[in-house]
């Protein structure tokens, strides 16, 4: 049997209109390949809204259970191929959403279970099979998807067993999702306390009152165009802690060595080593003569979704970075979740957007990143930091949980569908 036999609709995907007109009056969200790890992450706040046709809204929604395909994209080191599922937490979130023209919607056969297909999908992508089946115009990889679904085996097994599989594999992704959902509320908590703190300027006084509610003195700043505790400063970013940048290099590919990491390979919950390559020992070390990653260092996105960034909590590190920022916390881990937290900060948002240029693709430069302006008491920073310390650390722990979870759920996929491992 082959992938085709399993295939009941296809659903073409739709990029619509950025605008609301009388020929497109629908809202809907698009499911780009961009959006495909994010996705699998749970993160839907990136999914653009688009406007569709009434015609396209009644036939290309996608429905829970669907699988979208991404036609188009990938890199020498990825191709294309990618697989998201349509779950109801996705259509909760999101209530209707099609996919991109670059994409395509498959929904399969009644005796199939979706989230086996997209598991297998998973399998086969993991092992290389659709480079296979790309074809290459104007330097953009295209997935020959029709091909690729009547060259492609896959085992007829029963409604039960694939059910099975699916049990055991989703029992590791919910309880990934599960930690990831205590990790926001742990980040919210934190970021909660720092508004009180340093927004509200509610820090406890000398008498244990919240200071400005209890009248504490304020003084205009200009810096950050606000009132702020008087005696307080405001400095910049390359005042506090040493600012670098990774290579701007393209180091040359290489089948076994070091990750190469950028911008769109970290998140807060962690590092997407799947969509990044491998680089030489000597350009690793290279790259890390200047550029050198450590434990409690953050890593800071400034081009594309600028204010990306992920607090480095693990001891080995294994990559290099290019094209983001690195903060060098770790020379200063007194006030590295301070520093953490003000980057998401009402003075951080506004001064990123007056200093973010590109018209095409958005970036912050180095200069900019490293004038960034901080808002600075290091008595109450201090005091602050030994508060938030717990939550971090409970953070740090629930992702370590999820690593080992990751690694064990896709050392055994392989495992499961090849019948190595069986269930039941």
């Amino acid at each position: 049997m082959k992938l085709a036999d399993i295939v009941d609709v296809f659903i073409a995907g739709d990029w619509g209109n950025e605008s609301l007109s009388n020929d497109t009056p629908n809202a809907v969200f698009c499911i780009r390949g961009a959006d495909i790890m994010s996705i699998r992450d749970h993160k839907y706040t990136d999914i653009p809204k688009r406007y569709i046709s009434k015609r396209a809204k009644e036939t290309k929604l996608l429905k829970v259970g669907d699988l979208v395909i991404e036609k188009s994209g990938g890199s020498p080191i990825q191709s294309t191929g990618r697989i998201s599922y349509i779950s109801e937490d996705l259509i909760q979130a999101k209530k209707e959403l099609v996919c991109s023209n670059f994409s395509i919607g498959i929904r399969v056969k009644s005796r199939w279970n979706p989230l086996y297909v997209y598991y297998y999908w998973q399998y086969i992508y993991n092992l290389g099979v659709f480079f296979n089946f790309e074809s290459k115009t104007s330097g953009i990889k295209n997935l020959q998807l029709d091909s690729a679904l009547e060259a492609i085996a896959i085992e007829e097994i029963s409604l039960e067993v694939q059910n099975q599989i699916v049990a055991t594999l989703s029992s590791y992704d919910h309880k990934i999702a599960f930690n990831r959902a205590i990790n926001h509320n742990l980040v919210a908590m934190a970021k909660q306390l720092y508004d009180y703190w340093f927004v509200q300027f509610d820090f406890p006084n000398r008498d244990g009152k919240p200071y400005k509610s209890s009248g504490g003195k304020m003084v205009w700043n200009e810096k950050l165009k606000r009132e702020i505790p008087e005696g307080w400063e405001v400095k910049e970013l390359n005042e506090i802690i040493k600012v670098k940048d990774g290579t701007h290099t393209s180091p040359k590919p290489q089948n076994e060595g070091y990750y190469l990491i950028t911008s769109k390979h970290i998140s807060e919950n962690g590092i997407d080593f799947n969509s990044a390559y491998r680089i030489s020992i000597e350009d690793y070390t290279e790259i890390n003569r200047r550029s050198l990653v450590e434990s409690r260092d953050i890593l800071f996105s400034m081009i594309g979704t600028i204010g990306q960034k992920y607090l480095v909590t693990e001891r080995t590190i294994n990559y290099a970075i290019k094209n983001m920022a690195l903060l060098k916390t770790s020379q200063y881990t007194e006030i590295v979740y301070y520093i953490w937290l003000y980057l998401s900060s009402i003075d951080y948002i506004r001064y990123e957007s007056n200093v973010i240029s590109g018209s095409i693709q958005k970036f912050m430069s180095l200069d900019a990143m490293r004038k960034i302006p901080i808002l600075y008491n290091l008595e109450k920073i201090l005091s602050f930091q030994k508060i938030v310390t717990n939550l971090f650390l409970q953070i740090s722990i629930t992702n370590s949980e999820n690593k080992i979870l990751t690694k064990q759920r896709d050392e055994l996929l392989p495992l499961l569908m090849n019948g190595q491992v069986t269930v039941g």
